[in-house]
């Protein structure tokens, strides 16, 4: 059986770390790769399909990653279906010959019920990895990066981690500190 590990994490948590750890040791990111930036030189170990897919996701329902109020129920039964579908033909094209590969992308936090439909639609076995920062960390890296105030990266620290927390609950689950 094939298996997923999708790693779930606020933007400025360790996600990439992570993601770049799981790639040294073999597991598959796919073809499509983001190139490293001045944000993020060691780079980001993130997919470009699965990050085109999901900032579609969000735009087309008036939203971004740094909307704290965004919400996976607000997505129509045929729009999550059609999401689903692109998903699903993502993962045929980007991992058709791994046993083993890692979706990373911090969205996935807000829009994991897509990813998590597609995969088990596919049967292929999901297991999670949760990396976590001090939020107060996260906050002031966000500020410099993005010019954040404090509170909206707190807002969206929480946000960010509690959804994926909830959503991963009934997953193998390992958190990163």
């Amino acid at each position: 059986m094939k298996k997923c590990i999708i790693v779930l994490g606020m933007h400025r948590s360790g996600t990439s770390a992570f993601a770049g750890v799981l790639n040294y040791m073999g597991v598959d990111l796919g073809p499509d790769t983001m190139e490293p930036s001045d944000d993020n030189p060691k780079g980001f170990f993130e997919n470009n399909k699965v990050y085109e897919l999901n900032e579609k996701i969000l735009g087309e329902n008036d939203s971004s990653w740094d909307d704290f109020e965004c919400k996976i129920k607000k997505i129509t039964p045929e729009n999550m279906t059609k999401y689903v579908q692109e998903a699903k033909k993502i993962i045929d094209d980007q991992f058709k010959y791994s046993k083993t590969f890692a979706i990373k992308d911090p969205r996935n936090c807000l829009l994991f019920p897509v990813w998590e439909r597609a995969l088990t639609e596919m049967n292929i076995k999901i297991e999670i990895a949760l990396p976590y920062r001090n939020p107060l960390e996260v906050a002031s890296s966000l500020k410099k990066r993005n010019k954040f105030s404090y509170e909206k990266s707190l807002l969206l620290w929480i946000t960010h981690f509690l959804n994926a927390e909830f959503f991963s609950r009934e997953y193998k689950r390992l958190f990163i500190s």
